[in-house]
Parts: C-alpha cells; sequence; structure tokens
C-alpha cells in the first residue's frame, strides 16, 4: 500500500512537471515571435506599423478623408459581416468626424456591385446621406467611393489598391 502511494506521488509529480514544461516552452516561442515582430516593426514609423498590424483599411480611410468632406454622411455598402475588428468599424474610427452608415448585403458573395436607380439615389439624399462608400472583398475586390448630388451620381472614384492610389472615374 505504501508502495502505490509513493507510485502515486511520483506520477502525479512527472506529469506536473511535464504540464509546466510544455506550459513554458509555449510562453518561450510566443515570446521569441513578439521579440522578432518587435525587432522588425522597431525602425518603422507609426503609420507604418498601423498599416503593417491592421492592413489595407488604413490606406482606404486615408483616401476616403481626402475625397470626402468633414461634415458629410456616407453610406458603407460591404459584403463582410460586422464583427470587432472588422473593417468596417475600423473605417468608421478612421474616417471621424464623417458620419458612416453601412448596409452589409444579404448575399454574402454577389457578382457585382449593386445597382441604384435614380429613386435611390433621391432617397439617400433625403436623408442627406451624399456619399456612398463600396468596400466588396470576395469573389471580387472593389473599393469606391461615389458622390451624390441631385438624385444621381456627381462623381465616382476608383481605388486601386495595388498602387494605393484613386482614380476618378467621372
Amino acid at each position: 500500500m505504501h508502495t502505490l502511494k509513493k507510485a502515486q506521488k511520483i506520477i502525479f509529480i512527472s506529469l506536473v512537471v511535464i504540464y509546466f514544461t510544455y506550459a513554458v516552452s509555449v510562453l518561450v516561442h510566443e515570446a521569441g515571435l513578439c521579440f522578432a515582430s518587435y525587432k522588425e516593426m522597431c525602425g518603422f514609423s507609426p503609420d507604418q506599423k498601423r498599416r503593417a498590424l491592421l492592413g489595407d483599411i488604413v490606406e482606404f480611410a486615408a483616401i476616403c478623408k481626402n475625397i470626402i468632406p468633414e461634415n458629410a454622411r456616407a453610406l458603407l455598402l460591404t459584403n463582410l459581416p460586422s464583427r470587432p475588428n472588422n473593417d468596417d468599424l475600423q473605417l468608421n474610427y478612421y474616417i471621424y468626424p464623417r458620419k458612416l452608415y453601412w448596409l452589409h448585403q444579404e448575399n454574402a458573395y454577389p457578382k457585382d456591385i449593386p445597382f441604384f436607380s435614380q429613386k435611390d439615389y433621391c432617397a439617400l439624399e433625403k436623408q442627406d446621406i451624399n456619399w456612398i462608400i463600396y468596400m466588396y472583398s470576395a469573389p471580387f475586390t472593389v473599393c469606391k467611393i461615389v458622390q451624390l448630388d441631385t438624385c444621381g451620381i456627381a462623381a465616382s472614384y476608383t481605388i486601386d489598391r495595388e498602387n494605393g492610389q484613386y482614380v476618378r472615374d467621372r
């Protein structure tokens, strides 16, 4: 009986040692990854760090801020579901004080961006929404900004994601 309890204690202690050894090795590995990221980003400017951590949404927000006036209201059309740390919420943060309303499309993978009639444009203008931002990611990628005026499109800008520039369509 005495040897059984001694064997149980030895097995228990060895399992605890194995568990803590594994936990420490995982923590050391994660710390190494964090240190490597820190070392890589040490020379980056704050904007470069933000872009590395958050992706293209920071550049898209900067383009939106350049095009859309501060007192404007914009409708964001996207096929991305709204979750914390998603692009629509980050865009809302970065383009403040512009008011951003968003409408998620029911079809998560549309074939093309939605078409609006003149009646739809007039309805948006009655609600003082004078800009539309298209942000789609799958099955195609499009970032487009449209300015509304008198129940129609006044100007349209398409964002070239490879070059980080915007091109005025009309």
